[in-house]
């Protein structure tokens, strides 16, 4: 597997390996994040906060598809919105 463009990442929910410049590696997936009290919009979260934000972090720039392992699904799976 090669690291994709960001644009090119699924916005269905599916969980994936974000790359986000100046952190590394971290798993998300697109949606509304459900704890975080600034962003209220769908965007590349961890199921609870944002990934990225317009003051300190830029947003993941590459993704890597993650499959779950035969008859599991990741937490927060599907909640795409």
């Amino acid at each position: 597997m090669e690291w994709q463009p960001i644009e090119t990442a699924p916005r269905d929910g599916r969980r994936v390996l974000l790359w986000l410049p100046g952190r590394g590696p971290e798993w998300g997936y697109w949606s509304v994040p459900t704890k975080d009290l600034v962003n209220r919009e769908p965007c590349w979260n961890d199921g609870e906060h944002a990934l990225s934000n317009p003051w300190s972090w830029p947003p993941p720039s590459h993704w890597l598809p993650v499959e779950p392992p035969p008859g599991a699904e990741f937490p927060g799976e599907g909640r795409s919105e």
